[in-house]
C-alpha cells in the first residue's frame, strides 16, 4: 500500500492538479511526472545545501558497496606494489553542489561506529603521503567509483550514505530483485515542504517544464509507464 510520502501518492496529487487545469487531451505518463519530480528534487536540494542547510535524514539513502583491493597503478595498466581499496562497481550518482558531491558517510558494514574520512581525490592522495594522513583511511570518488586509501585492515563491504540524484537507481543498486511497483509505494526521499514546492511549480509551469526537458529523457519517459 502506498504511503502518503510515496512517489505514487505524489504523482497522483500532481496528476489531479494537471486534470484540474487541462483537458484529457494532454497525456502524461507516470514516468513523465516521476521525471519532473526527480528533476525538481535535485534542484531544490542543491539550492537548500548551497544556502547552508545540511541534508536531513529524510532525503538521504544508504547503499551497501562491495569493495576489493587493487594495485594503485591498475587504472593506467601499471604495477606499483602498492594497494588501495576500490568499489567493484560504479556507485549511483550523488547530487553535485558547487562545493562537493553529497556523499556524506562511508563506514564499516560491521562496526557502525567506524567512519572513514571523505575528501576530494586530490586532497586524499596528497594527505596520504604525510605522516599524519597515513594514520587514517580516507575515501574519495573518481569516475563514479569509490576508493579508500590508507586502510590497513581487510574489508569486503562498506556502507555509503548520501543524497543521490536518482532514488530509483539506489533502489536498483541495493535490491537485485527490484520491483517498480514496490519502489513507487515506498516513502520517497523528499522533504515535506519540497513536495509542496514541486506541486506549486508543476501546477504553474508543467507544460513549460515538459517541453524544456532534454528530448531523449522525455521520449524515454513517454515509452515507459507503470
Amino acid at each position: 500500500m502506498a504511503t502518503t510520502n510515496s512517489l505514487r501518492h505524489i504523482i497522483y496529487n500532481i496528476r489531479t492538479l494537471i486534470k484540474d487545469r487541462h483537458s484529457d487531451d494532454l497525456k502524461f505518463t507516470d514516468r513523465n511526472i516521476a521525471y519532473w519530480i526527480k528533476y525538481l528534487r535535485v534542484k531544490l536540494i542543491r539550492q537548500d545545501y548551497e544556502k547552508g542547510r545540511d541534508p536531513s535524514d529524510n532525503i538521504t539513502q544508504s547503499i551497501s558497496v562491495n569493495v576489493e583491493s587493487v594495485d594503485t597503478g591498475s587504472s593506467i595498466s601499471q604495477t606499483t606494489g602498492e594497494f588501495q581499496i576500490k568499489s567493484k562497481t560504479k556507485l549511483p550518482k550523488f547530487i553535485s553542489t558547487y562545493h562537493r558531491d553529497l556523499m556524506l558517510t562511508v563506514g564499516s558494514a560491521i562496526d557502525e561506529s567506524f567512519n572513514i574520512i571523505i575528501q576530494s581525490k586530490a586532497k586524499a592522495i596528497r594527505n596520504c603521503k604525510t605522516k599524519y594522513g597515513k594514520k587514517f583511511p580516507v575515501a574519495y570518488l573518481d569516475n563514479g567509483y569509490l576508493y579508500i586509501i590508507g586502510c590497513n585492515f581487510y574489508i569486503e563491504n562498506v556502507v555509503v550514505s548520501g543524497v543521490f540524484e536518482d532514488p530509483e537507481e539506489v533502489e536498483k543498486f541495493n535490491n537485485p530483485n527490484y520491483n517498480e511497483d514496490d519502489f513507487y509505494d515506498k516513502d520517497y526521499p523528499l522533504e515535506g515542504h519540497m513536495i509542496d514546492m514541486i506541486n506549486n511549480i508543476i501546477k504553474t509551469n508543467e507544460l513549460n517544464l515538459y517541453f524544456q526537458l532534454p528530448e531523449d529523457k522525455v521520449n524515454d519517459a513517454q515509452t515507459n509507464s507503470l
